[in-house]
């Protein structure tokens, strides 16, 4: 992590009372668990012959 990051998140750590690498391990749990669903919405919106998950997105301008 870049150290400006890591400062961060020893400080949010230290608010929190939690250790660094569990806060890391439920970020990336929640980051893995927001691709799931992502996929499984866009596979919901094909198979429904709607439109894709990304066009969806472009649409809305929410493509950044």
């Amino acid at each position: 992590l870049p150290e400006k990051k890591l400062r961060a998140l020893r400080v949010a750590s230290g608010l929190v009372n939690k250790p660094m690498s569990k806060i890391v391990e439920e970020a990336l749990d929640e980051y893995l668990e927001d691709i799931v669903d992502s996929m499984d919405a866009e596979k919901a919106l094909k198979e429904e012959g709607e439109m894709t998950w990304e066009e969806v997105k472009e649409e809305l301008g929410l493509d950044v």
